[in-house]
């Protein structure tokens, strides 16, 4: 399917018009980067426009209805926008600049207390003053870093297909990093009072979303999305995008899965953590089901690594529980 020639593929505008055919690469990536820009002022707005609002419960859900759909637009648009090579590795050196020491710096400091971070102070003072003056700068960031490893991701992957497997181990890999042991687990099971490598992560990569403020909190559903759930979301939008998938069919996946994560927002404040990857899985594998046609050897292949995946996960699971307790 991916032949190698990128004037061959053409993004398609999910939420928008098509591309003009003189140049649909180019022209394409245009439109994706004046709605990518359109969406960090609007989520750059809502997040100062949220700060001024009264604590009530309309606004408190009304924040979170909006914000929500929002940053799933931006990623989605983000990734159109890195179709275009050029874009991408532009992006990429930003992206290096201005996130990686938001994630790395918090880690390293936390995994290597006795290097002497305070004489580093003078570089990355100012950086995470900035970083915590601007309302919503380090969700922007976040974002931008989910989308620009989804593009650089879902260049690897040679057929459409290739996306029901994947979607399939993202669904268990979640399962086990919130339920099982993974990042999420041992962050909870930290004691507050105690430091760890896995809640300086947890941290790091969580972004907060735009929510009513009062004077001792800020006040949301669920106030914070994981990168990994922007990542794959940018990942399997980027797919659709480089195997020009039907875009009414890109339209509705958007709006399906913005009102399913809202759903299970919803179902997580009031019930119990769950994990967001399973149903953007769902939602994916389940839109564009026609998309993946299998031979008979290849179904059993499937079938067999399925097996093996469920198998490891059951013995990472007893494992990890087993380390817990």
């Amino acid at each position: 399917m991916d032949s190698g020639k990128e004037s061959m593929v053409t993004p398609i505008d999910a939420l928008g018009e098509p591309s003009i055919q003189t140049n649909p690469v180019t022209s394409s990536s245009r439109n994706f980067l004046i709605k990518s820009i359109i969406g960090l002022v609007a989520l750059l707005l809502l997040f100062t426009g949220c700060n001024l609002l009264p604590l009530t419960q309309l606004n408190v859900v009304g924040s979170t209805i909006i914000s929500l759909p929002l940053t799933i637009w931006l990623v989605i648009c983000l990734a159109g926008t890195l179709q275009n090579i050029r874009h991408l590795i532009v992006f990429t050196f930003i992206i290096m600049v201005s996130f990686l020491p938001m994630v790395m710096i918090p880690i390293l400091a936390e995994t290597y207390p006795r290097l002497p971070w305070k004489k580093t102070a003078f570089i990355t003072h100012p950086y995470f003053t900035i970083l915590t003056s601007v309302p919503g700068l380090r969700t922007i960031l976040i974002i931008c870093g989910a989308a620009c490893l989804a593009v650089w991701l879902s260049r690897m992957v040679k057929e459409m297909k290739i996306l029901l497997p994947i979607a399939a181990a993202l669904f268990l890999m979640d399962i086990y990093v919130v339920f099982g042991g993974g990042l999420v687990t041992q962050a909870v099971h930290t004691p507050a009072s105690k430091p760890s490598v896995a809640k300086v992560a947890m941290h790091a990569l969580t972004a907060p979303l735009p929510s009513v403020k009062s004077s001792t909190l800020h006040a949301a559903p669920i106030n914070v999305v994981g990168f990994a759930d922007f990542l794959f979301i940018g990942f399997f939008f980027s797919c659709f995008y480089r195997f020009k998938t039907d875009p009414n069919k890109v339209r509705a996946t958007f709006i399906i899965l913005s009102v399913v994560l809202l759903i299970y927002m919803a179902l997580t404040y009031l019930i119990v953590a769950l994990p967001a990857l399973v149903p953007i899985s769902v939602v994916v594998v389940g839109m564009n089901l026609r998309e993946f046609r299998y031979t008979r050897s290849e179904a059993f292949a499937l079938l067999y690594v399925g097996m093996l995946m469920l198998a490891i996960l059951g013995f990472m699971v007893l494992h990890s529980r087993g380390d817990i307790g």
